[in-house]
């Protein structure tokens, strides 16, 4: 695997926001190219997170989401394309592929309350964060 960006934790953007960008890869395929990392936004709201991740041309079952300790995986495996029929192309400037992105989590996420949705070609991870524990007076007997 090659890899094609990487957000530096020490950035000033990382810096201010509770979820980072850790680092997107592309799988290389038998030929010589490589796959389009997908482009990512990622919402604050008062409640959690929504990261949206573009990925158009995908089926939902393609996708795999997981959390493991403080980093969130996102990736997508796409299955191979028969040889004995795939065209031989004079030009070629796009190719299916799957991807990988990884995301580290600054902020607690409530892990059990994750939801993924993925429409027009955008795939939407809700990422609700704990609720913090409310300071509570205790009454002396």
């Amino acid at each position: 695997m090659r890899q094609v960006r990487y957000f530096r934790p020490s950035h000033p953007l990382a810096q201010s926001s509770a979820l980072t960008g850790y680092k997107g890869r592309t799988r290389r395929s038998n030929s010589t190219k490589t796959n389009a990392v997908p482009k990512v936004n990622i919402l604050r709201q008062k409640d959690g997170f929504i990261l949206e991740l573009m990925a158009p041309g995908y089926k939902k079952t393609d996708f795999k989401v997981e959390l493991d300790q403080e980093m969130l995986t996102i990736s997508a495996k796409v299955p191979e394309i028969d040889t004995e029929n795939k065209a031989t192309y004079r030009h070629q400037e796009f190719q299916a592929g799957g991807f990988t992105r990884k995301f580290a989590l600054k902020s607690p996420i409530q892990k059990e309350a994750i939801e993924a949705n993925y429409e027009q070609g955008i795939l939407r991870v809700n990422l609700p964060l704990v609720e913090a524990a409310t300071p509570r007076e205790v009454v002396i007997q």
